[in-house]
This record gives structure tokens, sequence and C-alpha cells, in this order.
């Protein structure tokens, strides 16, 4: 009969152990450790922590064993080998990590390295030696070196031979820990960049609309700040192929970048300038809806409804040369209302009827109509393309 583990009931006990304990005492990174006195490190860059203000950093020999992690154990990047270093025990061992420590982020890692090691001759000088160190232990096998993706066999018998290849080997990484780091530089501008980028869309959209604002001033204001916002985004170079022109293109972008007062002052004015373009419609193309929004405002005004093709007393709504909504309105200071079953049915008697036209002169004619076949004295309220013309409650043009 075959045994049947409980992977859940397994997962979930508790142990009382070191992490010493869970890393076999031949494996290879105990070996690398026994041979190697990694205090050397601190002696290299120690003028780097003086000028450090005080900032929290990363100890420098952590900064240097998971790059060599990542080489003896052929892990495509620095990205991955830190996810790896989360999981692995003995990667945890090899760095000094509790099983409770946070692997630095690949971002935090960048930073760290890039102050620590400005002299990048330094970082190759110390691949150099531990890889030496570890070739003359046995560690590691000499024809079994891969630089640049090139398989390097390296002559057992050719001393010299071997140290040139490891020295190699040892620039090698250097180079591709500056590559890798600088990539990430150019990726997190990008990603600013276009958040930038985004804004500045959007600024442009409204500006190019046939929708202009009522105050056309902001249309100079909005495109200033798209001008200072174009002026501050960061320019990327096309990345090139050597690894010296690379580092000489990233090393100009590693200024902290921070577009959140551009971002921030493009949001509120493109706000403006939205605000504004309503304005505009509601001035020239006003809604039934906004004329009801608009005559509720006034404090006699107790109720307002909206005409339709079907009950419209008159007929007109939407008809050619007509008006394009029609809205009647109850006044207290009316006395004797016409009875009726909704305001439309009672007409203007219950207050008075805003008629909205599409132009001042379609208007004029209404009221040419009116003031001839009942007396009254109408008033016209120009608003640029459409008018709004007002039966029997003039003071309505004082509030409107």
């Amino acid at each position: 009969m075959f045994h049947k583990e409980n992977p859940e009931y397994n997962r979930r006990q508790v142990g009382f152990y070191t992490l010493d304990e869970l890393v076999p005492k031949d494996h290879f990174l105990r070996k690398v450790e026994e041979t190697i006195d990694f205090s050397f490190i601190y002696d290299l860059v120690e003028d780097s922590y003086s000028s450090d203000n005080g900032r929290p950093s990363l100890d420098p020999v952590l900064l240097v064993k998971i790059p060599l992690i990542q080489c003896f154990y052929g892990i495509r990047s620095m990205r991955q080998t830190i996810k790896d270093i989360e999981v692995n025990t003995a990667y945890r061992w090899f760095l000094g990590l509790s099983l409770d420590d946070k692997v630095p982020h690949f971002t935090t890692y960048g930073k760290n390295y890039s102050r620590r090691f400005e002299n990048k001759e330094v970082l190759a000088h110390i691949f150099s030696h531990v890889l030496h160190h570890v070739l003359e232990a046995g560690l590691i096998d000499p024809s079994e070196i891969f630089i640049d993706g090139t398989h390097i066999k390296a002559a057992a018998n050719n001393h010299k031979y071997k140290n040139v290849v490891i020295d190699q080997k040892a620039k090698f990484m250097s180079e591709q820990l500056e590559i890798e780091i600088n990539l990430e530089v150019t990726a997190k501008i990008q990603k600013e960049n276009s958040s930038l980028e985004e804004t500045i869309e959007v600024s442009k959209e409204l500006l190019s609309s046939k929708d202009k604002p009522l105050d056309e001033n902001l249309t100079v204001e909005l495109k200033n700040e798209v001008s200072i916002a174009e002026k501050k985004k960061q320019v990327i170079p096309k990345i090139k192929k050597k690894t010296s022109d690379i580092n000489k293109q990233v090393k100009s972008l590693k200024k902290p970048i921070n577009y959140s007062t551009e971002i921030k002052h493009l949001k509120d004015k493109n706000q403006k300038y939205s605000t504004s373009v309503k304005q505009l419609k509601q001035i020239t193309n006003p809604s039934n809806t906004f004329v009801e929004s608009r005559l509720k405002e006034i404090d006699t005004i107790s109720d307002v409804q909206s005409a339709t093709e079907d009950n419209d007393p008159n007929q007109g709504l939407n008809k050619q040369g007509s008006y394009t909504a029609a809205v009647y309105f109850s006044d207290n200071e009316v006395t004797n209302p016409f009875a009726g079953a909704d305001l439309v049915a009672k007409g203007t008697d219950a207050g008075g009827c805003v008629e909205v036209y599409k132009t001042a002169e379609d208007a004029k004619k209404r009221n040419d109509y009116l003031s001839a076949f009942d007396g009254l004295v109408c008033q016209l309220l120009s608003t640029l393309v459409h008018t709004m013309f007002m039966e029997r409650l003039l003071f309505v043009s004082q509030h409107h």
C-alpha cells in the first residue's frame, strides 16, 4: 500500500529551526562563503558612505553578492534574481537575510548600487577578486565560462589565459548590471512621460475641438500650459548598442523626474476650459433642462414644466423657424391662475413661459406676433446664437 501525503496539513506545520539548518552543509554558496572574506568590500566603498548624508542604505556586501548569485546560477536578469532570492533559502543564507527579512526591491537595489559604485572599475575589481578566488578553490570549472552569451573554453593548463577570461567575465558582469539598472531608469522615465503625455493629449483635444470656451483667455492660457509641460518632458534618446554608449546616454537621465506640478496645472486648466465650453453651450444653445434649472433659482417661481411635441399648446416645438424649447412656470405673485391639469395646460396664466429660439430673427418674429395679438409687452434675451423669449414675467431676465 502506497503512502499518501497530506500537503495542506504539512504546509501548515510550525517548526523550530534556523535558516542555517535549511541549507545543506555541502552547498556551493557555503563553500563560496568559506573561501571569500567579503569584508574587503567595506574598505573599497567607505568614501561613498561618508558623503551619504545619513540616508538609509543597503549593505555593500549584499550589493555585490546579489549579482554573484546571478552569475553563479546563470539567472537571466537582476530583476529575476531578486524574485528568486525571495523563495530560495540558500540565497537568503548567502546574503545574510532571515526568512522574515524583505528582499530589496530592484529599484531600491539600483539606487543603492548607483550611489555606492559610481566608479564602475571598483565593482569590476571586486567581481574579478571573487571569481579568481573561487576559481583557485576549484569551485567553478574554468572550461565553462560564458561571456555575453558566448561560450569561452579556458584551457585548464593556461593560467594566464584563465586570468584574462576571469577579468573579462568580471568586467562583463559589471557592465551588464549597469545596463540593466540604467534601462530601469529609462523605463521609469518613460512611465512618467506617459502620464504627462496623456494629460497633454487631453489639453490638445480640447484646443482642437470645434467647441470653444466662453472665456477666450482660457485658450491662450491652456496653450501656454501645454508649451511649459512639453518643454519639461524628459527626452529619452534611442538606446545605443554599445555598453559605453548606453551608460553615457542614461547617465544624463538619472536626475529625479517629477511632473506633478505640470500635470496639476494642466488638469486644473483643462477643467476650467471644459467648464467654460459648457457655459458657452448653455448660453448659445440652452436646453429645456438648462432653462428649468435657471428658473428654479428664482424665489417666486414654485414650479416648472417643459412642453413636449405632444402637449405643446401652440404646436410649434421644434418646427422650422419656431422654438426649440418651451418651459412653463408658475409664479407665486400671480393671483387666480388659470385652472388646469398641469403647468402646460394652464399656460402662461399660471405665471409665464420661456421659449428658446435658434436665431434672434425667429424670436423677434414671435415677439412681434404676440405683441400684435394680445398687446403684451415681451422681452428678448439676446444670447449670441440662440435667443430666449419671455412672456409676461419680464423680471426673469434680471436673474438669467
